[in-house]
C-alpha cells in the first residue's frame, strides 16, 4: 500500500535551502506582482495578455522582427509567442507580413493602432516601476539597473535554451 501521509514541514536550515534568500524567488515575486498589476489595467482596457504586452514592448523598439526573434528576446515558449501574435494580429495591434528576404518567415510590426495602445500603456508601466523603486536611493536604483543588465546578459550566456546545465556547474 503506498504511503499517502503528508510530510511535516522541515526547518529551512535543515533543508539547506531558504526560498526567501534565493534570487530567482525574489525576481519571480516582483515580476509577477508588477505584471499582474499592469495586466489588470491593459487587459480590461485593451484585451491584452501578459505575453501580448511583452511582444508589443519588444516590437515598439526593435521591429521588424520574426516571431522567433521576439521569442529569443523574451525567453518565451514559441507556442505562447505564436498564440499571442495571432491575438495581436486579430486585434489589429500587430501586422504580420512575409519577409522579402526569406519567404518562410514573417516580419512583425506594431500597427498605428498598436503604437497608440503602446504609447498609452508606457506611462502607466513607468508609474508602477517608479512606485516600486521609490524606496531606493538614486545610487541604489542605478546600481540595481546595472546589476539587472549584467544578470540578464549572464543568464543569456549560461542559461541559453538547449544548453546543458552541467556545463556551467562544474
Amino acid at each position: 500500500m503506498p504511503d499517502t501521509a503528508v510530510s511535516a514541514p522541515r526547518d529551512r536550515t535543515e533543508l539547506g535551502f531558504d526560498p526567501s534568500g534565493f534570487l530567482p524567488h525574489h525576481l519571480s515575486v516582483v515580476a509577477n506582482r508588477y505584471s499582474a498589476t499592469l495586466h489588470g489595467m491593459y487587459a480590461s482596457r485593451f484585451g491584452l495578455t501578459v505575453p501580448g504586452w511583452r511582444i508589443m514592448a519588444i516590437l515598439a523598439g526593435e521591429a521588424p522582427l520574426s516571431s522567433r526573434d521576439v521569442g529569443d528576446r523574451l525567453a518565451m515558449d514559441p507556442v505562447a509567442i505564436s498564440r499571442a501574435v495571432d491575438q495581436l494580429v486579430t486585434a489589429g495591434l500587430v501586422s504580420r507580413r512575409t519577409d522579402p528576404d526569406d519567404r518562410r518567415r514573417h516580419q512583425l510590426r506594431l500597427t498605428d493602432r498598436g503604437r497608440a495602445v503602446f504609447d498609452e500603456i508606457v506611462p502607466l508601466a513607468h508609474g508602477i516601476e517608479r512606485a516600486i523603486l521609490e524606496t531606493l536611493e538614486p545610487a541604489d536604483r542605478e546600481a540595481l539597473a546595472r546589476i539587472m543588465r549584467t544578470l540578464a546578459t549572464r543568464s543569456a550566456d549560461i542559461l541559453a535554451e538547449g544548453r546543458d546545465w552541467r556545463e556551467f556547474l562544474g
